[in-house]
């Protein structure tokens, strides 16, 4: 009856507590960055149009491989096209001046390892990966 009772009482328990689902993709920065972000400023970021946070220090982008789950989420959800052309929007911004150079490709840890070294800078994790090392700003999924 007991075992019947704690086992009752740790099911709501669990019921209780904010999940993440290990499928969940966020956008994320370290977590020393404290800036608040929405949907519109996170596509303006990642399409180089906002190169500087409020401190007017430089944002360093870090994106997934393109064929990762987070990379063809980000596709889908930031870039709204293929992988093709996402290339060939970048190109197209290095040779226009626009920007010096594609966004850096990481992908799992060493996006988080990255994120960790680099305070400015701001990527795309799984829920998975998601620790106090890093800030949620946003769920793009």
């Amino acid at each position: 009856m007991l075992r019947a009772f704690l086992k009752a009482s740790f099911l709501v328990f669990l019921a209780g507590l904010p999940t993440v689902s290990f499928a969940d993709t966020f956008i994320v920065t370290s977590a020393e960055n404290k800036q608040s972000l929405d949907l519109d400023q996170v596509i303006s970021i990642f399409k180089g149009d906002v190169q500087k946070w409020e401190s007017g220090k430089s944002i360093v982008l870090a994106v997934p491989d393109l064929a990762s789950p987070e990379g063809e989420k980000m596709l889908e959800k930031i870039y709204g096209n293929s992988a093709k052309e996402y290339k060939k929007f970048w190109m197209q911004k290095v040779f226009k001046g626009e920007a010096s150079n594609p966004p850096e490709n990481k992908n799992g840890d060493s996006m988080k390892q990255f994120l960790k070294a680099y305070p400015d800078a701001i990527g795309i994790l799984p829920g998975s990966l998601i620790d106090a090392s890093v800030r949620k700003v946003i769920k793009i999924d």
